[in-house]
């Protein structure tokens, strides 16, 4: 069977990374979690956001970033049934290489 495992929220905690990057190069005070996928364009201004998406990419907003707990354990898990793993993801263009590098 095949599988299509999303990337983001699922095999990365990108939102973390993303919070860490705001807090420590632009400065935002952000809380540590949040209850919704898009929190953080609430919480940021229209400037920090857009830095988010092309700075902070250049700086590797898609290289770095915290594998979910049990992600790597459960695609294994997957593999070693057999199963053709898939990864998708939405991330913008100038992320693949990093992407790719981060799997």
């Amino acid at each position: 069977m095949r599988i299509a495992v999303d990337c983001d929220g699922v095999l990365v905690e990108w939102e973390r990374t993303a919070r860490y990057m705001l807090r420590e190069y632009r400065g935002c005070d952000l809380p540590d979690e949040s209850s919704e996928w898009d929190s953080i364009k609430g919480w940021v201004s229209a400037d920090d956001w857009k830095w988010l998406w092309s700075q902070g990419v250049r700086l590797g907003l898609f290289r770095h970033g915290h594998v979910v707990t049990g992600a790597i354990i459960g695609m294994k898990a997957l593999s070693t049934r057999g199963h053709d793993l898939i990864v998708v993801t939405a991330r913008p263009k100038e992320a693949v290489n990093d992407t790719l590098g981060w799997l």
